[in-house]
């Protein structure tokens, strides 16, 4: 996996409830690549370093997929541009 460092404003804050209580977390836009189509989503921040994924897509961005198979898993290649980074 590449890491980069990557500077975007915050949009707004958001409540997250979980295991370990409720927190608040910054939500930025970012542009990612799911096949060939780019879609500007929002994201919110955590550190996910001892995760088993390094990135969680929510609802509202696989709203733009539509029908995804939860039976399988990696099966699209990014066919996207080498730098998405461009705000």
């Amino acid at each position: 996996m590449t890491q980069r460092t990557l500077e975007r404003s915050i949009v707004r804050n958001v409540k997250v409830r979980g295991a370990g209580g409720a927190e608040r977390r910054p939500i930025v836009l970012m542009k990612i690549c799911i096949g060939k189509p780019v879609y500007n989503e929002q994201f919110s921040l955590n550190d996910r370093g001892e995760m088993n994924y390094p990135v969680l897509i929510g609802r509202n961005t696989i709203e733009h997929l539509g029908l995804v198979d939860v039976t399988k898993a990696f099966t699209m290649e990014p066919h996207c541009a080498k730098d998405l980074s461009s705000k």
